[in-house]
């Protein structure tokens, strides 16, 4: 029991020993079997009063030392193991104490940075600025935050935020609380996104960057340039604001359709400047997604493509008829479309046809220009299989890829005639489409043998 000053309360104490001892009932036994005389019953009861004193202080002392043991264990926790180091220093920069992370930042034994200059581990490039730091009297009440290269004992070099204040324990000594707190991390990526805007701000190529609703939030000067518009006049405007006449409406519906489904969209838009004059742009169109796949944004990259450069792309559009082509066969239009997106994204010709009756009009149309058949393994009518023979039949040494939804078929399948057909599983990322597709196109040729019809 203590006193309000902090001692023992002597009587109190006793009280409640006696209390303790009468609760036991020792007292009366111990009455019982004394020899007569007040002398030797009181001391005998002193006595076993004293005992139980002092059981009482042992546990109390035995509490305390529980309380001073949990109250270290939050001291390690929260001083030596905080996720910041903590520095006391003196007034002449001496370091004073230090936590186990103040120690691992610098590289050195907690012992060993004792009586170490703070300053020794000052980059020689940040010295003065630290000179000026030091010297520079605290805020009223405040904290100095300032951000230098720091080196380790090792010589590695990192940068730190310091956080300084005066000690309140000893102002009149000039004591010092610092805080570091590593921020290599922070600073790399920021001068990542720093080469990054640069490198952006002096591409030769248009770069522009819209939200989801296709409002622009960023261009960079080679817009402008190429435009005529200022930043200033685009932020917030839809880049429709730039579309020229004669472009058809079912082009701008196949670029969203591709954006939305988180493809790149690669093609070429004739667009006008501010000045009413037309232009015809190459344009790169990607969304952007975050860590869980969903699209925040969208960022186009167009360069202008030069009046005699166009006349020379028009020529070679007309070549293309001559090009192989992919037949892509597929009942579900939604698969469909995607999957052709998916291939054009790619730089392939698609045709695409419901049915295995268009599949096949097709393919008696247009055969050597055909140079794969991809195909659903279940169409509305007739096999995918089925379809493969007959279209070999009619294009021989046409490479087939089938698709299918089930698990059980994926790999390969064979036909009636024994080839082993390539299986391609539904849903189907750009990448799995991409490898498949050119491992099929790179595989020997199927021989239809006797089947043409």
């Amino acid at each position: 029991m203590k006193a309000e000053d902090g001692g023992i309360d002597v009587s109190g104490l006793r009280r409640l020993a006696e209390d303790v001892l009468l609760a036991r009932g020792a007292g009366d036994t111990a009455f019982q079997t004394m020899p007569s005389g007040d002398d030797a019953r009181r001391m005998l009861h002193d006595l076993q009063v004293h005992q139980v004193e002092l059981e009482m202080q042992n546990e109390e002392l035995l509490r305390s030392q529980a309380e001073l043991g949990a109250a270290r264990a939050r001291y390690f926790g929260l001083y030596d193991l905080a996720p910041v180091g903590y520095c006391t220093l003196d007034a002449q920069g001496l370091i004073l104490e230090a936590n186990l992370t103040a120690a691992d930042l610098l590289g050195l034994a907690r012992g060993a940075l004792v009586g170490q200059p703070l300053e020794r581990f000052i980059a020689k490039s940040e010295q003065d600025n630290y000179y000026l730091q030091r010297r520079r009297p605290h805020p009223l009440r405040g904290k100095q935050v300032y951000e230098m290269l720091m080196r380790k004992s090792d010589g590695n070099l990192f940068w730190a935020q310091l956080v300084e204040s005066e000690s309140h324990e000893q102002p009149a000594d000039g004591f010092r609380r610092v805080v570091l707190n590593d921020i290599s991390a922070r600073k790399r990526s920021e001068a990542d996104r720093e080469r990054l805007l640069a490198a952006v701000e002096q591409a030769g190529d248009s770069i522009v960057i819209t939200d989801l609703e296709g409002s622009i939030q960023y261009v960079n000067p080679a817009f402008e340039k190429a435009t005529g518009y200022t930043r200033s006049e685009c932020l917030g405007r839809n880049p429709r604001m730039l579309k020229g006449s004669g472009q058809p409406a079912a082009l701008y519906e196949e670029l969203w359709a591709t954006l939305t489904a988180g493809l790149t969209w690669k093609g070429r838009l004739v667009n006008q400047r501010k000045d009413g004059s037309p232009f015809t742009e190459e344009a790169l169109i990607t969304p952007v997604l975050d860590g869980e796949d969903n699209i925040t944004s969208y960022v186009a990259v167009k360069r202008e493509i030069p009046a005699a450069e166009e006349d020379g792309q028009g020529k070679a559009r007309q070549d293309k008829s001559h090009e192989p082509l992919v037949l892509l066969a597929e009942g579900d239009p939604d698969h469909l479309n995607l999957t052709k997106r998916m291939l054009s994204n790619q730089g392939f010709q698609v045709l695409t046809a419901g049915t295995a009756a268009e599949a096949l009009a097709q393919a008696k149309e247009l055969g050597e220009r055909l140079c794969l058949l991809l195909c659903d393994l279940q169409l509305p009518d007739m096999d995918g299989r089925e379809l493969a023979r007959q279209v070999l039949g009619l294009v021989p040494g046409i490479r087939v890829l089938l698709m299918s939804r089930y698990s059980a078929t994926v790999g390969n399948s064979t036909c009636a005639e024994g080839w082993n057909l390539p299986m391609l599983r539904k849903p189907f990322t750009l990448q799995a489409l991409t490898q498949k597709v050119a491992e099929t196109l790179g595989a020997e040729p199927l021989s239809p043998g006797g089947t043409n019809e």
